[in-house]
């Protein structure tokens, strides 16, 4: 049916990818949250209200953009190789 054709690539590649950047994502977020953390207790000057939260919350938003960065530049380099072995 197939025809000589691959046609299990795309699950391959997900299958293979998918818990190494979830745990990825999970450890850039977590270490992202943690200098937010780090952030607020050295700057027990400040007397600001909610800075510690605000502080935390940006810092794991900024987290999440840079693991959705590195998500997409780690797929699209290992698709861009897996199609390239199929030929």
């Amino acid at each position: 049916r197939s025809e000589g054709r691959l046609t299990g690539m795309p699950l391959a590649v997900g299958d293979a990818l998918g818990f190494g950047l979830l745990l990825l994502n999970v450890v850039i977020v977590g270490l992202s949250v943690v200098v937010g953390q780090s952030i607020v207790s050295e700057s027990d000057a400040l007397d600001v209200v909610n800075f510690e939260w605000r502080t935390i919350w940006l810092m794991g938003f900024l987290g999440l953009l840079v693991s959705i960065w590195v998500d997409v530049k780690i797929v699209r380099k290992v698709w861009r190789r897996a199609v390239r072995g199929m030929e």
